[in-house]
């Protein structure tokens, strides 16, 4: 599996495969609902954790947006 998972992301690091913003869009959604959910199990709400990061809910996105669409371009390929 980690052959696998190497030789997958070896060939969408290469890939020109366009994701379309929207679709990028709803993958950070996803990991921000995800994140939510792991900081509530905690006792933190995701407004508390910008505070204590310093960061607004668009950093956070701006953050998040580079993994997802990786992922996005791995399962495609």
């Amino acid at each position: 599996t980690e052959v696998l998972n190497a030789i997958i992301g070896q060939v969408a690091d290469g890939a020109t495969v366009e994701i379309p913003a929207p679709m990028i869009d709803d993958a950070v959604e996803e990991d921000l609902n995800g994140m939510r959910q792991r900081l509530a199990q905690r006792g933190l709400s995701v407004e508390a954790y910008l505070r204590l990061t310093g960061q607004d809910l668009d950093a956070l996105r701006a953050e998040l947006r580079p993994e997802a669409a990786r992922r996005l371009r791995q399962s495609l390929v």
